[in-house]
């Protein structure tokens, strides 16, 4: 059923997401205390969409690799107000948005007071490792190297000009007679774009932007936590050695 509404608000949110039954339970509650009706559609792996009678169907749907759900959209709405919140992994070069919603009410203190609310209760699908999955490896692992590299080799240039000592032993007078180097700029990008790419598939396995642990995706999330709790715990453990080595170093 549709109305028209007075007032309306449309909002994102960035970083990764992570739902898991206990969240998603609480947050259903949430919605419940002023809309009695909450609908939710899912959308699979290979495409198909999937509409949910209740938030138990969607907790209960097997959920396994070839049809997981990747996406999907809460629907809220009574002759008052109505609210759309969809969960979608929309990469952006920086930071991913994965929440958005879109917001319409007639009484507008309800209407803020709600926005607050639902934006706090949103942040609870935030994971610990939200931070790591800014910045899309692929194309800004290249970039930040040749960043430095400019950076790097302006200081050497301007240190030469200045009459002191530079950081390279690079002729910038005789650069330019070089055809070749950037044929060996060239050479260098491709290994770093191959670096970013597999070190982006990396941090996406271990760190999702969008992850839906429910159904056969609880057995691989407690996986994929795991092998990146081994991972902090040896770097952990590494540089423990290392500190205590170089305790025990200096005090001999």
């Amino acid at each position: 059923m549709s109305y028209t509404k007075k007032h309306s608000k449309h909002g994102e949110l960035y970083g990764a997401v992570l739902i898991l039954e206990t969240e998603l339970r609480s947050f259903v509650d949430f919605l419940a205390k002023d809309f009695v009706e909450i609908a939710i559609n899912g959308k699979t792996k290979d495409g198909t969409n999937i509409n949910f009678s209740d938030l138990n169907e969607f907790i209960s749907y097997s959920n396994f690799e070839k049809r997981k759900i990747v996406e999907f959209e809460l629907t809220c709405s009574n002759e008052e107000q109505s609210v759309d919140i969809k969960f979608q992994n929309d990469r952006f070069f920086f930071k991913p948005k994965v929440i958005s919603y879109y917001l319409r009410y007639n009484n507008q203190n309800w209407g803020f007071k709600f926005e607050d609310d639902l934006r706090q209760e949103l942040k609870e699908f935030r994971p610990y490792y939200s931070f790591l999955t800014y910045l899309d490896l692929k194309m800004g692992l290249p970039l930040l190297l040749v960043a430095i590299a400019i950076l790097f080799f302006s200081v050497d240039y301007l240190l030469k000009v200045a009459g002191l000592t530079g950081l390279t032993n690079t002729d910038y007078n005789n650069s330019g007679s070089n055809n070749s180097s950037w044929i060996v700029g060239v050479a260098w990008w491709i290994p770093i774009y191959l670096s970013g790419y597999f070190i982006n598939l990396f941090r996406n396995f271990l760190f999702p932007v969008l992850f839906i642990a429910t159904g056969k995706q609880v057995k691989e999330y407690r996986k994929r936590r795991n092998i990146a709790y081994v991972i902090f715990g040896v770097v952990l453990l590494g540089i423990a050695i290392n500190i205590i080595s170089d305790l025990i170093t200096n005090a001999t």
